[in-house]
């Protein structure tokens, strides 16, 4: 959408105004949106995994939970899960993180996993809750508003064949 002007007879390049349009609203592939997608899928992994043996005792009534919002004077904020459906809760995590990552279903894995990852945070003040799990919080849950999942993905291969188009020639193509 680039418009190139004439004065005296010489080209001149894309007005200002044009090119700040075309910054702002090209329209480009989300390599960026997929590599933070697999990435930060994958650190969920990395914190899910190693926590999951030990769920029933920080996240759940078997165990001794400590919610953030207890310590602002708001005992019953969140519900505090048995231990079989943290157990669970934290399951269905570790498999939205997974399938996240590989881009299956990418959209409702990471809006799950957005939901429960700051619902199992919040319910383990002392060692889950920190800086960074706050920040991939807020990276999973402006993920699910994405187009993350277009390219390296399940749903991109799934959409290709569906649709009859030629196999990608590079791993730059989408």
């Amino acid at each position: 959408m680039t418009t190139t002007a004439r004065i005296h007879g010489e080209e001149v390049g894309p007005s200002l105004r044009a090119r700040i349009g075309d910054f702002f609203f090209a329209e480009e592939t989300p390599f960026g949106l997929a590599v933070v997608r697999i990435g930060i899928s994958i650190a969920c992994l990395m914190v899910t995994l190693p926590r999951w043996i030990y769920t029933r005792e920080l996240y759940s009534t078997d165990g001794a939970p400590t919610p953030l919002a207890l310590n602002y004077g708001y005992p019953d904020l969140l519900p505090i899960p048995s231990g079989g459906l943290a157990v669970a809760l934290m399951t269905i995590l570790t498999f939205c993180c997974f399938t996240a990552c590989i881009g299956w279903c990418t959209r409702a894995s990471l809006s799950i996993s957005a939901v429960l990852y700051t619902y199992l945070n919040l319910l383990d003040s002392i060692s889950t809750m920190t800086k960074y799990s706050v920040i991939t919080s807020h990276v999973l849950f402006l993920l699910a508003f994405s187009h993350c999942g277009a390219v390296w993905s399940v749903d991109a291969w799934v959409r290709r064949k569906r649709l009859g188009l030629p196999r990608p020639s590079s791993l730059a193509d989408h």
